[in-house]
């Protein structure tokens, strides 16, 4: 696949909204805009070919597992939820082997994005079946 360029400015692109979970915490809805990047497609473009590979059963959660497609047969996984404190925040991290969303091993350290302020955001993606580069940003 070649590689391809998303971002929340294209028609269609699904949008980082805001809203509150059973928890009573703000979560951002970074799990569909990444469904729509990595797995189903929005508009004209296809997803990047991963696999939505597991869903946290924990209430309140929304952590999820996605999986690429490695040209050598060893995929990675990417963990992926909303921050619980911080409005419009999300977490990422990397792991080699996913027993479930709240158990793995051999993971990265985690990347979190907390804005500093509301206002709007936007975000960019560039990547195929085995590699992502997500941007986010907030004015």
């Amino acid at each position: 696949m070649a590689i391809q360029y998303y971002t929340s400015r294209d028609a269609g692109a699904p949008q980082i909204e805001l809203t509150r979970a059973e928890s009573n915490n703000v979560q951002c809805s970074i799990i569909a805009v990444l469904d729509a990047i990595l797995v189903t497609g929005y508009g004209s473009k296809p997803g990047f070919g991963w696999t939505k590979l597991m869903t946290s059963d924990v209430a309140g959660s929304d952590r999820t597992v996605y999986q690429n497609r490695s040209a050598h047969g060893e995929n990675m996984n990417l963990i992926v939820q909303s921050h619980k404190t911080r409005t419009n925040g999300f977490m990422m991290q990397m792991a080699d082997v996913v027993n479930s969303p709240e158990s793995y091993e051999h993971y990265s350290d985690v990347v979190s994005l907390c804005p500093s302020n509301s206002g709007d955001t936007y975000w960019y993606a560039v990547g195929d079946e085995r590699t992502v580069i997500f941007i986010s940003l907030f004015w």
